[in-house]
């Protein structure tokens, strides 16, 4: 993440090695100046860190001062950062946008029955300018607002929620890139969970097995780097399901035997998927297969 204090620290790193280079040739800033073809004042706001001088500026004084490239290189890095941080402003502000859509929009599906936890949204976009300074605490907010929005499903219907549970995956994803290492595998996680659940909704809501296997194999890679097996069985699950309805079945039986290969995994969950696996073997008329599914299912429940 390249925040404000990285980049002038590597603003004022780039002009101290221009100073150091200069006094090392036995040149004042005036004598440097009509060697590149630059101002006094230019020079000496590059040394000073105050402003960033063109591409040119140093590759002129790498040539000049005999720095072989060195500057030329230090600048480059420097205009990484820059790029990057522009990126992540950018990132940070449609991020705050598609967050106040979220909240006019859960304010509006909020009833009385399951009211959305107004005191969570804030916690949730809070750390949204610097991402990489997500605490626990905007983790269980955005858990409680998934959470009451799953309610508002019940009340209402998939499709209703469908942008909500969109603008914060999309908030998520921007936590989960640049989460700290103490809290990295639970935002993960998490942002595995609200992939899973958004592409159930494209499915449910809109029969969209497209942009539903989108989600989930978002999902799996998620899961997969946090080692949760509980959310990659989910994903997998989901998946297998779609490849059902579809008639694939050999797909439909490959990803329904996945998500029940990891021990770790919630034995409920595997007597489903071993379930499912049977079913599908089943319709593909693998009879053997289906009944060797469906004795594992038996097995995990007894």
């Amino acid at each position: 993440m390249a925040d404000t204090e990285t980049i002038t620290a590597a603003r004022r790193a780039l002009g101290e090695g221009l100073a150091q280079l200069r006094a090392a040739a036995g040149l004042s800033q005036p004598q440097l100046a009509p060697l590149i073809g630059y101002s006094r004042s230019t020079i000496a706001t590059a040394e000073t860190g105050q402003r960033t001088a063109a591409r040119d500026f140093w590759q002129r004084c790498d040539a000049v001062l005999a720095a072989g490239g060195m500057l030329t290189r230090q600048y480059d890095e420097l205009d990484v950062l820059r790029r990057q941080r522009r990126v992540d402003l950018q990132r940070a502000t449609d991020a705050e946008r598609q967050a106040r859509v979220m909240h006019r929009q859960l304010a509006a599906l909020s009833i009385e029955t399951t009211p959305v936890p107004n005191g969570e949204l804030e916690p949730v976009t809070a750390a949204l300018d610097k991402p990489w300074r997500m605490g626990s605490s905007t983790l269980d907010a955005t858990a409680s607002v998934l959470a009451a929005t799953r309610l508002l499903e019940d009340e209402t219907s998939s499709g209703a929620v469908l942008q909500v549970i969109r603008n914060l995956v999309a908030i998520a994803d921007v936590y989960a890139q640049d989460a700290r290492l103490e809290l990295r595998p639970r935002m993960l996680a998490l942002t595995s969970e609200l992939h899973t659940y958004l592409g159930w909704l494209w499915f449910a809501g809109l029969r969209d097995g497209q942009r539903a296997t989108v989600e989930f194999d978002a999902a799996l890679a998620l899961a997969l780097e946090a080692d949760h097996p509980d959310h990659l069985a989910h994903a997998s699950s989901f998946k297998a399901y779609i490849a059902l309805k579809s008639q694939r079945y050999d797909s439909a039986t490959a990803l329904s035997e996945a998500a029940c290969r990891d021990d770790r995994t919630l034995p409920a969950l595997r007597v489903f998927d071993s379930y499912q696996a049977g079913h599908a073997y089943a319709l593909a008329g693998h009879v053997r297969c289906a009944e060797r599914a469906m004795l594992t299912a038996l097995t995990l429940i007894s």
